[in-house]
């Protein structure tokens, strides 16, 4: 038989309880009123503390632990290549725990109340994830050198990111990753900014179109530049900086992608976008960005805290949620205002596009092919429709190669959209929010969709 040791929560055995109990009655102020004689009250604090210390060993002698909220990171879809880090290249069906790597290790000593929390993303068959004051680990294909471990050979393990070694002492201050297609990002918590990856399209930003394969530094025109968000897409990387300035780089194709017109060539340098004056907005700064398969999105603040979410590049399919010439930064045919409500986060997908506001309600438009829009049908939306079929309220989205899936406030995770009914396979596609299990005990706090796998961030209890 157990019972509760008053001071602590913790569970003892009845003798814990009894030893504990009598010290339930009050504080030392209130001792003092009781016990005028002074050798009596020096009697109680010894009483106390004896109590204390036998409250401990029978604690002890039971095996009774704390319990302490911490991180967990989960995968799940297909394992081709070793993208879900489970140490083989087999898929799993249901989200299963990334266990028995040094990733576990570190996630393990972050507590969830802790100022930052880490960091997942998913490129297309590969993974990525960071623990402040840790590192950041990677894992699945690694052609072109995007796992940032020193050479191209796939890893199904969670395996530590290297930076080149002028930068060395900065590897376990990487608090933020990125993965795009063939390439991956990494934000310190000094706001440098690293990339690593294939270099042909010039997504890396060094200047070059050579392959990386240890993260090395993106020069910025100014040294002084720091880096607050990174998105990267399939050839191209926007980055917000902490002054409120965003600059984009890699492949553009003449679409437009890069906020600007660059040619067909594309940029292998940080070229800073100008943000457009909006009528009765005044002046927008950027404060996050989503990078897709060939657009770019821009969630912008005006100086009277409305947001705004701009667009560029390909829209063959709606995803830029206007018409007319994407080639430049413009507005979404509908903003903030219409709801009534602040955009708080964007994604952007292959082919489609989402915006989740400050009350959680979820809005997504683009191509709908496989349901991945979440309307009930596979019809394509040029303009953002609100996701009626999501019971909860929406705290994270993330869009992937025809599917979508969302983080409830609750702690609950939804997928819908393209093979999302055995996720990771070819089997039916689901044109409306499904709910997924996650194991018991877990709450997830942030998801990350890869081309056919997927990543998610979850708080969970340990025994220490």
């Amino acid at each position: 038989m157990q019972s509760v040791c008053y001071s602590t929560g913790e569970r003892t055995s009845d003798g814990g309880a009894v030893a504990r109990k009598e010290l339930a009655n009050g504080e030392l102020s209130q001792d003092c009123q009781r016990h005028k004689c002074a050798a009596s009250f020096r009697r109680r604090i010894i009483m106390r503390r004896r109590a204390l210390r036998l409250c401990s060993q029978l604690s002890a002698a039971a095996g009774v632990h704390r319990s302490v909220s911490t991180y967990a990171v989960l995968t799940y879809g297909s394992g081709t290549v070793g993208a879900l880090g489970h140490a083989d290249t087999s898929s799993v069906d249901t989200p299963r725990r990334v266990e028995d790597n040094a990733l576990n290790a570190a996630l393990r000593s972050c507590p969830s109340d802790a100022a930052e929390r880490p960091s997942v993303s998913a490129g297309l068959f590969h993974s990525a994830a960071a623990v402040p004051g840790v590192g950041a680990f990677s894992f699945g294909k690694g052609a072109g050198g995007r796992l940032g471990q020193g050479d191209e050979d796939n890893v199904a393990l969670p395996s530590r990111v290297e930076l080149t070694h002028e930068s060395a002492d900065e590897s376990h201050d990487v608090s933020s990753v990125a993965c795009g297609g063939l390439h991956s990002a990494f934000i310190t918590r000094s706001g440098r900014l690293y990339t690593a990856g294939f270099g042909a399209f010039g997504a890396l930003g060094h200047g070059n179109f050579k392959a990386q394969y240890v993260a090395a530094p993106v020069r910025f025109p100014t040294a002084s530049t720091r880096v607050a968000r990174v998105a990267t897409g399939g050839a191209h990387t926007v980055a917000v900086t902490t002054c409120g300035s965003l600059y984009a780089f890699g492949r553009d194709e003449g679409d437009g992608r890069l906020g600007a017109p660059v040619g067909n060539e594309g940029v292998n340098s940080p070229t800073l976008v100008v943000m457009p004056p909006l009528p009765g907005v005044g002046t927008l700064i950027p404060v996050a960005a989503a990078a897709g398969g060939f657009h770019t999105l821009v969630l912008a603040r005006a100086g009277d805290e409305r947001t705004v979410v701009l667009s560029s590049g390909g829209n063959a399919n709606g995803e830029c949620g206007r018409d007319g010439a994407t080639w430049t930064l413009g507005p979404l045919d509908w903003q903030s205002e219409e709801s009534g409500e602040a955009i708080v986060r964007i994604a952007a997908g292959g082919f489609h596009s989402a915006a989740l506001t400050s009350s959680g309600a979820l809005y997504t438009w683009g191509a709908g092919g496989g349901g991945g829009l979440g309307h009930g049908d596979a019809r394509t939306k040029r303009r953002p429709h609100l996701v009626e079929g999501l019971p909860v309220r929406a705290a994270a989205v993330s869009c992937g190669s025809g599917t979508t899936a969302v983080v409830g406030v609750d702690g609950s995770l939804w997928l819908w959209g393209k093979n999302a009914s055995k996720f990771g396979t070819t089997c039916p596609d689901v044109l409306s929010p499904q709910r997924v299990d996650v194991p018991s005990g877990m709450h997830a706090v942030d998801v990350a969709l890869g081309a056919s796998h997927m990543v998610i961030l979850c708080r969970t209890q340990i025994g220490v």
